[in-house]
């Protein structure tokens, strides 16, 4: 039996054309090793990542790529606050002396001097203490100066030490 060249054709056709149909009619199911895969970020092999991150347990390491400039591009306006005009004061308490001021009052600074053995200054305020100020306890006259970043509100101050005074001013805080 002799095939035509054009019937050898198309007996060659049809039979790749069953082989193709045949490979897609019995499906290809998931492949030998085809569960979930995991990805790890390496410092030697780091992932990309695009878009949000969401992190376990919240730290994320930042490191310098290139030349970092910071800065503000408006300038930034600073309030200039209104000048202290009143609510200072000041007293000279007796070592074991507590001064009951029968009213608040802010300072926005203190000033100690510790004479004659004296060794803390105590600010309390509706029975707490707010400001504990002490000495070296060496018995000789020294000052403590406190700057405050926020005001320190009081209403009784107390001198301790065997004796002497504690000489106590306070710069105030009303504007």
């Amino acid at each position: 039996m002799r095939f035509s060249k054009s019937s050898v054709l198309q007996i060659g056709m049809t039979v790749v054309g069953l082989i193709a149909i045949g490979s897609f009619a019995q499906g290809q199911g998931p492949g030998k090793g085809a569960a979930p895969v995991t990805v790890v970020n390496t410092a030697s092999n780091p992932v990309p990542v695009a878009g949000a991150l969401e992190v376990a347990g919240g730290v994320i390491e930042a490191k310098q790529s290139g030349t970092w400039s910071v800065g503000l591009s408006d300038p930034v306006a600073v309030a200039k606050q209104a000048p202290i005009t009143g609510g200072g004061g000041g007293n000279n308490i007796v070592a074991g002396d507590n001064i009951n001021y029968g009213q608040t009052h802010e300072a926005s600074g203190l000033m100690v001097w510790f004479t004659g053995g004296t060794t803390e200054l105590i600010l309390s305020s509706n029975g707490d203490t707010v400001a504990r100020l002490r000495s070296s306890g060496t018995g000789a006259t020294e000052s403590v100066q406190m700057p405050l970043s926020r005001p320190v509100a009081f209403d009784s101050a107390a001198c301790f030490g065997p004796a002497g005074r504690c000489n106590f001013s306070w710069i105030g805080n009303a504007p």
